[in-house]
């Protein structure tokens, strides 16, 4: 039980701060790494994929030749 609630925390501190516990000086969970991995992973690619492709349609016209 105390590990799951020291993984809670790391995991909102990851969220918040992009921080795993030992970086802020704290005690850290018994966990593998590929886990923290795999967290920052899946948190990495939450976004919503047709508003982005709608956002780049809409403003790469507005881009010059550079930029592009």
């Amino acid at each position: 039980m105390y590990n799951k609630a020291i993984i809670l925390v790391e995991d909102m501190c990851l969220m918040l701060t992009n921080k795993l516990l030992i970086q802020l000086g704290m005690t850290t969970p018994n966990r593998p790494m590929h886990d923290v991995f795999n967290q920052e992973l899946r948190r990495e690619t939450q976004y919503d994929s047709e508003a982005l492709k709608e956002t780049v349609l809409r403003n790469v016209p507005f881009l010059n030749e550079q930029q592009k």
